[in-house]
C-alpha cells in the first residue's frame, strides 16, 4: 500500500475538471458526475490558491487524516464491512480527494472509498491539492482541533464491533 510514484499533474483546477473524465475513464458515470459536483463545489465555497500543485497518484491510507470522527463512524464502517460481505465491492473505487499541506494529508471528499479501500486492502487513487509548505487548516479555515487519522478510525470501529 506504499504511494506509487506515477503521478498526471493538472496545469490547473479547471484542467482538472475539464480533464476529470479522460484521466479517470475507468469510473462509472455516476461516480465521475459526483466528483465532478464535489470539485465544483469545493471550488465555489473556497478560494483555491493559484500555484497549487494538482495531481493524482496512490496515496497510502496509512497517514491519512479526516476532517472529524464523524467521518469515520462506526456505523459508516460497519455498513461499508457489511457490504463488503455482501460482495458489493467488485466495482472499481473511486478516487479520494486530498489537500496536501506540510507532511498532512486531509481528506476532503470520499471518506467512504478510504474505509472501502482499507478494508478491501487496496491502494487508492487520489486527487492531491498540494499546498507545499502551507498550513491545510490556514489556507483553507478548516478547524485543525478536529481532524482525526483514519486508519485509526477505522480500526477502532471495527474492533467494537467484533467486541458486541
Amino acid at each position: 500500500m506504499f504511494m506509487k510514484d506515477e503521478r498526471v499533474y493538472f496545469k490547473s483546477y479547471q484542467d482538472l475538471l475539464v480533464n476529470l473524465t479522460k484521466a479517470f475513464s475507468e469510473l462509472q458515470a455516476e461516480d465521475l458526475r459526483d466528483m465532478l459536483f464535489f470539485l465544483q463545489e469545493f471550488r465555489k465555497n473556497n478560494t483555491i490558491p493559484e500555484d497549487v500543485i494538482i495531481y493524482s497518484t496512490e496515496l497510502p491510507l496509512e497517514g491519512l487524516e479526516v476532517k472529524s470522527k464523524a467521518k469515520a463512524s462506526a456505523i459508516f464502517v460497519g455498513g461499508v464491512d457489511k457490504s463488503m460481505k455482501l460482495k458489493y465491492s467488485d466495482k472499481k473505487i473511486p478516487p479520494i480527494v486530498v489537500i496536501k499541506g506540510f507532511y498532512r494529508y486531509l481528506i476532503v471528499y470520499g471518506e467512504m472509498f478510504a474505509i472501502e479501500a482499507y478494508i478491501r486492502k487496496v491502494p487508492i487513487k487520489s486527487i492531491v491539492l498540494d499546498l507545499d509548505e502551507r498550513d491545510i487548516f490556514e489556507v483553507f479555515r478548516f478547524d485543525d482541533r478536529t481532524p482525526a487519522f483514519l486508519t485509526a478510525l477505522i480500526d477502532q470501529s471495527l474492533n467494537k464491533g467484533k467486541e458486541k
